[in-house]
């Protein structure tokens, strides 16, 4: 589930902000902010602080209440979830039974912004935890504590920033926040507009206003303002799920995603593409409840799968393709065209099929499935609806959440799979891979040792869409190596149409033997053999990577 952030304008305050087109700026002067950088934290806080009379560690004595939202600390409700506020102290702790207040308010965590030892010249000083409090105190009361170290009037790393809001965005969903450094002004203020930046994917500009229209005074130094800008800027790549081809490795994208994921999902999906197995768990969904945007009559369901070049949606055998030595990983080249007629489909769904006691709901559900995946080209709707969500995927927050809700085309979530694997830079099933099998037999008895030759990634993608097949038998032969030929040439790369290159298919193979002394088809034979054992691997065992397997069994089948 994704928490987004509400922000509650003021219509007029924003208004005005819509004819403002200037760079937001420091609050403090040029030369202010050159004396906060260049003089030492102890003097800073004696010149600017005003030592055991610092207002900000005495809130009750220069503060109002409509300026402490929290009783007792200068605080203020910037979101629904997240409270700024000044340091407590032991003292306001007790006097003003802040634990009692955090409860009420379902705060279950403080983030705690400051070095230790900073500031100890204000307020009541510090005690031994180096902070003016003991974290034990909000912790013995189940309250989570967490400590990001940034020295006051200063920026962060962009790495440290973002490091910072993924526990927030986690933290957030175990209950309401407070985020503290000395005042709750500066860095407080600054990683409050990065959380939304990242959250809300609002821009550094609108996120510094409406932070500074919660809290006057927040992101106070030029350094501060600027920092919430390069970190728009920084999240910006992190953030492309679909872009240019070429643009992103299977590799690059993992370190990215597993960046910007937390908690089970992190280690659930630390392997696999976000992308790839939402769509794999939502054609999972439809093959077992029959639910998909598009009516089939389940009378003439069976049939469906051999579908007029009308509407694009044949099941013929991929194409062959000629490619040059440089596009070796975008060709697989199938033996012979295969023509499948009603009778191959009747042995799939017919009464002698072992599949006759499924619901019928799961049969019209599988049979959409089945032709989808087999199906190279897309009508215009399939098309314009798959750029959508392309566009979605890479701005808007909420994107996932509302694509899991969706009831789809099953021909939409393959245009996807197919877009994304065949634009990554390099294709998941390198030639390095495909050499490697040969130099390594395979034993169908022992899948999971002819496997270890493959990344985990590698490995992780083949047995999702193992598992995927699956749940589509009982299929005949015939049906089951189309399969395996659709998937392998995702993994390839392998271009739905036939490539314009100026080299024949003989001079490749030559060229081809010469220098890895084989066959590329003899190659792909082997990866065919291997994606073959797994799926009877998978069928017989009913696991093989525990995230992968796991997932699909908790699909909940009533969505």
């Amino acid at each position: 589930m994704y928490i987004l952030e509400i922000l509650n304008w003021d219509g007029k305050y924003r208004s005005k902000l819509k004819y403002a087109n200037d760079r937001v700026k420091s609050l403090n002067s040029p030369v202010s902010d050159m004396m906060r950088q260049g003089i030492p934290e102890k003097n800073l806080c004696l010149l600017f602080c005003g030592g055991s009379k610092c207002k900000y560690c005495n809130p009750s004595s220069f503060f109002d209440e409509t300026e402490m939202h929290l009783n007792g600390l200068y605080s203020t409700w910037i979101t629904q979830n997240i409270l700024a506020t000044s340091r407590p102290s032991e003292k306001i702790i007790e006097e003003f039974d802040i634990i009692k207040q955090f409860k009420r308010m379902n705060i279950c965590s403080i983030f705690n912004m400051q070095t230790a030892g900073e500031h100890s010249s204000c307020g009541y000083g510090v005690l031994s935890s180096g902070f003016s409090y003991d974290p034990l105190s909000f912790m013995k009361n189940n309250i989570s504590f967490y400590n990001f170290s940034w020295c006051d009037y200063d920026v962060a790393s962009l790495q440290f920033i973002l490091d910072t809001v993924t526990v927030i965005q986690f933290a957030i969903f175990k209950g309401k926040i407070a985020v503290h450094c000395h005042a709750g002004l500066g860095r407080t203020g600054v990683i409050i507009a990065c959380y939304l930046v990242f959250n809300n994917r609002i821009s550094a500009e609108e996120a510094i206003q409406y932070v500074r229209f919660r809290r006057p005074g927040s992101i106070q130094t030029q350094n501060q303002v600027g920092c919430i800008y390069k970190f728009e800027k920084y999240l910006y790549l992190y953030r492309i799920y679909f872009g240019s081809h070429g643009q992103f490795s299977l590799e690059a994208f993992l370190k990215r995603q597993n960046v910007l994921l937390h908690g089970p999902e992190r280690r659930r999906l630390r392997n696999i593409p976000k992308i790839i197995y939402m769509c794999c768990k939502l054609l999972v969904r439809i093959i077992v409840t029959g639910c998909t945007s598009v009516q089939i009559d389940s009378s003439n369901h069976r049939n469906r799968i051999v579908s007029d070049e009308n509407n694009c949606q044949s099941t013929k055998k991929l194409p062959t393709t000629s490619v040059t030595q440089s596009e070796v990983f975008t060709s697989c080249q199938p033996d012979e065209t295969t023509k499948l007629t009603n009778a191959t489909v009747d042995c799939t769904y017919g009464e002698n099929s072992q599949n006759q006691n499924v619901d019928n709901n799961q049969s019209i559900g599988a049979s959409s499935v089945l032709e989808a995946l087999l199906t190279t080209e897309y009508p215009e709707s399939v098309v314009n609806e798959t750029e959508y969500w392309k566009k979605k995927f890479n701005n808007d927050p909420e994107a996932w959440d509302d694509f899991d809700k969706t009831s789809f085309n099953p021909l939409v979530l393959v245009k996807l799979i197919d877009d994304w694997l065949t634009h990554l830079k390099s294709p998941v099933l390198r030639m390095q891979d495909l050499l490697s099998l040969q130099q390594n037999p395979l034993f169908e008895e022992d899948i999971l040792t002819s496997l270890e030759i493959f990344e985990k990634p590698v490995v992780c993608l083949m047995s999702l869409f193992a598992k995927l097949i699956t749940y589509l038998q009982p299929l005949p032969e015939q049906m089951e190596h189309l399969l395996i030929e659709r998937v392998l040439n995702w993994l390839c790369q392998k271009q739905s149409k036939p490539l314009n290159v100026t080299t024949n298919t003989k001079k490749f193979n030559e060229q081809f033997i010469i220098c890895y002394h084989t066959r590329f088809d003899d190659l792909l034979q082997l990866a065919f053999r291997i994606m073959h054992f797994l799926i009877k691997f998978v069928k017989s065992k009913c696991t093989l990577i525990e995230s992968v397997d796991l997932w699909f069994k908790s699909i909940p089948i009533s969505q």
